[in-house]
């Protein structure tokens, strides 16, 4: 504990170094950029942020900051944007989201892959989110990567789910993810971590009583795939969802999902429309990705026994 509040404290100080050191350049607009943890899919959302704006460097200056899954430093990134005055901020991942609207109600906010805007009191609805926010919710697809589940292992006995209950975007996802697994009628088990090391912990637990693995919509457990993934590969476990880096990289063996990267270029493209339009955020519907895309490990299913239907690998936009 005491060597996280120190590592919290350096990248705090970091950071006010930072913001020092950046004179305002009158000639650009400054849009700060807050990502709460380097986790795949936040991590793929900002590559698409920073791919448009690259584009116009000459008009905006990019303030780009990390959390690193650390409250405090959240808070501190956020009062220190709010601070800087800075044109607009774009908050990557609910956590931040949240911190940066309890600290200004003036700048505008264009939140990002946020599972549930509403839920999070991030928006009083989707169509009118009111105040000064307004952005992108990447609700997965949970009902279609539940589907998966029965179309690569008809028989599962149990999925084993690891869950953070202190994310909101967590909560509000296995709502979703709980009703679509009882809709046809597969039995599961959750267990709750906030660490790596606890991640490792119930993953062996849960590996002696399920025999399929799903992914949850928790940042914690996106920063530690390789924790669940050594697990289910020592005991022969199926992976189920997740985004696209967890097929190609962590094992899952397929899952419905966004382009993440195209969700960022599109952030981007609507944070400059409201600052060269001066639109009221408040008013702009939060967005939801159009498309869908299925990615298909081809490699890992085999190496667990399983055949992989013509038809999903059809369907499928990449196939490993």
């Amino acid at each position: 504990m005491k060597n996280r509040k120190a590592f919290s404290i350096i990248l705090i100080w970091a950071f006010f170094a930072f913001a020092i050191s950046c004179k305002q350049n009158h000639d650009r607009l400054q849009i700060g950029v807050i990502q709460y943890a380097n986790q795949s899919i936040l991590d793929s959302v900002y590559s698409g942020i920073n791919h448009e704006f690259s584009k116009q460097k000459d008009k905006y200056q990019i303030l780009y900051q990390v959390a690193h899954g650390d409250p405090i430093l959240n808070a501190a990134i956020s009062k220190q944007l709010v601070k800087k005055s800075v044109s607009l901020i774009i908050a990557l991942g609910t956590p931040s989201a949240q911190s940066v609207i309890n600290e200004t109600k003036t700048i505008p906010v264009v939140f990002t892959a946020i599972t549930d805007p509403v839920g999070a009191k991030l928006a009083s609805t989707m169509e009118q989110p009111g105040s000064n926010k307004t952005g992108y919710t990447n609700m997965q697809p949970f009902d279609k990567q539940i589907e998966l589940i029965q179309l690569f292992k008809p028989d599962a006995k149990k999925v084993g789910i690891i869950i953070n209950s202190g994310e909101a975007n967590c909560v509000a996802g296995m709502v979703y993810v709980r009703k679509a697994l009882e809709d046809l009628h597969i039995p599961y088990m959750e267990l709750n971590a906030t660490t790596a090391a606890e991640i490792t912990a119930c993953a062996q637990s849960l590996s002696n009583k399920c025999d399929v693995f799903f992914i949850s919509p928790s940042n914690t457990i996106y920063e530690n795939l390789g924790a669940m993934s050594n697990v289910a590969k020592k005991k022969g476990i199926i992976i189920v969802g997740g985004d696209q880096t967890a097929v190609l990289k962590y094992g899952s063996v397929g899952t419905y999902t966004y382009n993440f990267v195209e969700m960022g270029a599109n952030t981007a493209d609507l944070a400059m429309r409201i600052l060269d339009e001066k639109l009221d955020p408040g008013n702009i519907p939060v967005s939801r990705p159009a498309n869908t895309y299925l990615y298909i490990n081809e490699s890992a299913a085999h190496d667990l026994g399983l055949t992989v239907s013509d038809t999903l690998l059809n369907n499928a936009v990449e196939v490993y």
